[in-house]
């Protein structure tokens, strides 16, 4: 898992989005799973910025799906510790991106 990835976002405050409107929400970004730094008995996915190591979004109650494309993070994506909402992120190798 570890390498840098195009991260995509499905869904925006908890909806659906369409396709074209996946695509605009890519981001270049280093991305990490592992447990909860404070609950242990859950997991937490984070996007970091490839170069400043900068956190552009969290997911808590996270799972993880691989597969030969790529990673599915699902969990809750929460601003401000307020108003959280379901999100998804698909995550693409960038090796895997520039070959296609």
């Amino acid at each position: 898992m570890p390498g840098v990835y195009k991260v995509y976002r499905l869904r925006k405050w908890g909806k659906k989005l369409s396709e074209p409107e996946i695509r605009a929400t890519e981001v270049l970004a280093r991305v990490t799973f592992g447990p909860h730094p404070q609950w242990t008995s859950q997991s937490r996915g984070t996007l970091y910025h490839p170069e400043t190591s900068e956190v552009l979004g969290i997911l808590d109650h996270a799972h993880k799906a691989e597969d030969a494309r790529g990673l599915m993070i699902s969990g809750l994506q929460v601003r401000e510790r307020k108003n959280p909402w379901i999100q998804t992120w698909w995550c693409v190798p960038v090796a895997d991106v520039d070959q296609a």
